[in-house]
């Protein structure tokens, strides 16, 4: 169990995706002007969190292993397609969530308003770009100190 708590791999990975959780709420302040303390467990927002996990523990596997190492090669394409799925499937999702709960909302009946479904659940691009950077920059920073 300690060299699970300990892996800098997933210290990496597990401090991009907090501080990532945690920006969310601030940059919710300064774009929509109010607080919402649930985007801590939201799967959308700025910045994306899954994309600064994985981003995080490859930069951190690249650092350990070498950037030619198979291991960091396998990461990169894993958080690709991470980020890929962020922004394509995960969004659509939430963008038909969208139209199926104004559909529902149409029924104007209590049951329509029982069955909403989540509607924050993908990511835009710039969203991820900057879920990337913040990654990027935690498995370099956390490497050298």
């Amino acid at each position: 169990m300690l060299a699970l708590i300990t892996n800098p791999v997933l210290i990496a990975g597990g401090t991009g995706l907090l501080i990532a959780q945690i920006a969310k709420i601030f940059t919710y302040r300064l774009w929509r002007g109010k607080w919402d303390i649930s985007l801590l467990w939201s799967a959308s927002g700025m910045p994306s969190s899954h994309t600064s996990f994985v981003m995080g523990a490859a930069t951190m596997i690249g650092w350990q292993e070498g950037w030619g190492s198979p291991l960091f090669a396998l990461s990169v394409i894993v958080s690709v397609i991470i980020m890929y799925d962020a922004m394509g499937v995960r969004r659509a999702v939430g963008d038909q969530a969208e139209l199926l709960n104004y559909l529902m909302e149409l029924r104007d009946t209590e049951d329509a308003y029982s069955h909403l479904l989540l509607e924050r659940v993908g990511h835009t691009p710039p969203q991820v770009f900057f879920g990337a950077v913040l990654g990027i920059l935690i498995g370099t920073i956390l490497y050298h100190v």
